[in-house]
């Protein structure tokens, strides 16, 4: 995602009706607030943030979680330490994973949706394997393919999927 996710990407990607997203991951603290701010000064719809775990992200996801964004998708490493914090405050947790080992981990873990990412994807990626033959994913997931996205969004099948609609109808509405 990087830089190419800008603002007024995210914000014209909320305003069409999806779910923009800005990375948010390599930013100094003022910088995290500030792209958000830049987020919400373009719409008032929901967007999300990302952050790589390729080093510790507890002072940009209190910041994020802080001013109120609620959808929080996670890349490269393992989210365990940060599902309770995402979802205290009331957020959702996405994670990126590349193979069906590491689905089951972060879906033991509680990530709320699953962006399964395979090598087609390009870009920054880790899986060896391309999406459509990710097998073993966990049982608990609902399968969804978003437009012309290399990527395949797995729903978790629990109590907390009940937010869903209100707060992702774009993704609702995607293909099952």
């Amino acid at each position: 995602m990087g830089n190419a996710a800008s603002p007024e990407l995210a914000a014209a990607v909320c305003n069409a009706g999806g779910l923009g997203m800005i990375s948010v991951g390599w930013r100094d603290a003022d910088a995290v607030r500030k792209v958000i701010g830049e987020v919400r000064a373009l719409t008032d719809r929901l967007f999300g943030v990302n952050l790589v775990l390729n080093a510790p992200q507890d002072e940009r996801l209190k910041i994020c979680l802080d001013v109120g964004i609620k959808i929080v998708s996670f890349f490269w490493g393992d989210p365990t330490p940060y599902v309770n914090v995402v979802h205290d405050a009331g957020g959702l947790m996405f994670q990126t994973v590349a193979d069906a080992a590491e689905a089951r981990r972060v879906s033991e873990a509680g990530a709320d949706i699953l962006v399964a990412q395979g090598w087609e994807a390009g870009g920054n990626v880790w899986g060896t394997v391309a999406t459509l033959l990710l097998s073993g994913l966990p049982k608990n997931f609902d399968i969804r393919t978003c437009g012309a996205s290399v990527s395949i969004w797995l729903l978790r099948l629990c109590k907390r999927r009940s937010a869903l609609p209100t707060m992702i109808p774009s993704l609702m509405s995607c293909a099952t």
